[in-house]
């Protein structure tokens, strides 16, 4: 048993200042995400982790959906937590938004820039929105937030920012993740979602009985933990793992699932058909770090020979 959800109201940064207010996360939201910078070989990148489950608040659980978006421009992802009518359109939106805009394709806008333009679509998602219960836009407001993270090229150093409704402003509002005292300083690290409280004290624990000093994929061992515990029902299905780099670029990953010796191949939380083959690096979450060596591409494949033909065609 992994404990009862925990939610809390603020976080308190690295250096003892004065906590954040931010909204609570009360009811629902139980999905849960994690991004955060990993050291490897002296070498930093930045990893995106989610559940792949789906709920919406119905008896329904969806256990193939995506939560992690690489945006157009390749060195950014952006993924949510909450309730799926909002965060789904308001990420389409913001792909759609650096689409039409050939600087932000191109990268000749930093990242920094990227994060106020995110900022600004999610509120103005917001306004446009008809209701006839402010009561429950607002739960679905406090209830949803968003990480947005990659490479800055201006700053020299990988930058994340989460998006989360606040209160007092009546807007989201974004806020650059730093290392915090509960896991140490250059630990950075964020956990979205209902059991994200738990979730980051289940890190802190795991970091703690292990000598390295920096974070490796120690968070998807976290998430693997709250996939299978079974107080939460809402956290589920195989985790989706997404990578972006110093070079400017994203990866994807096929995750193996379940984690038992016989798991299939699956992509983005899906698990690939019968006569798909995985041409993303594959990870096998009993030795989450041995993917740095680059095993081979068919550990991870379901290769079946010959694709369907339509014969009409």
């Amino acid at each position: 048993m992994l404990g009862a959800v925990q939610y809390r109201a603020f976080d308190r940064p690295a250096g003892g200042s004065a906590p954040i207010e931010w909204a609570l996360t009360d009811g629902g939201a139980m999905t849960l995400g994690v991004a955060w910078i990993r050291s490897t070989g002296g070498v930093r990148e930045m990893v995106f982790a989610s559940d792949s489950r789906l709920s919406g608040g119905s008896p329904e659980r969806w256990d193939a959906c995506p939560k992690i978006l690489t945006l157009p421009r390749s060195d950014a992802l952006i993924s949510f937590a909450g309730v799926t009518e909002l965060a789904y359109p308001a990420m389409l939106q913001v792909a759609r938004a650096i689409e039409v805009h050939p600087g932000l394709v191109n990268r000749l806008f930093d990242i920094t820039t990227l994060s106020s333009l995110v900022e600004d679509v999610l509120n103005q998602m917001v306004k446009l929105v008809k209701t006839g219960s402010r009561d429950s836009l607002l739960d679905s407001l406090r209830q949803t937030e968003f990480l947005l993270g990659g490479f800055s090229w201006q700053l020299g150093r990988f930058k994340l920012w989460r998006f989360a409704w606040k209160n007092s402003e009546s807007r989201y509002v974004k806020r650059r993740c730093l290392p915090t005292r509960q896991l140490g300083a250059d630990r950075v690290c964020k956990f979205i979602g209902g059991p994200s409280g738990p979730a980051r004290e289940k890190l802190r624990e795991l970091l703690e009985s292990r000598p390295r000093g920096e974070i490796g994929m120690e968070p998807v061992e976290v998430l693997q933990l709250f996939i299978d515990a079974p107080e939460y029902d809402d956290v589920g299905g195989a985790p989706q793992i997404v990578k972006t780099y110093r070079h400017l670029n994203s990866e994807p990953f096929s995750v193996l699932w379940p984690p038992n010796g016989d798991g299939q191949a699956t992509f983005a939380g899906r698990p690939l058909l019968r006569y798909e083959k995985s041409f993303t690096p594959p990870l096998d979450l009993r030795k989450p770090d041995a993917h740095s060596a680059r095993l081979q591409a068919d550990e991870a494949a379901i290769i079946i020979e010959g694709l369907p033909v339509d014969s009409t065609t």
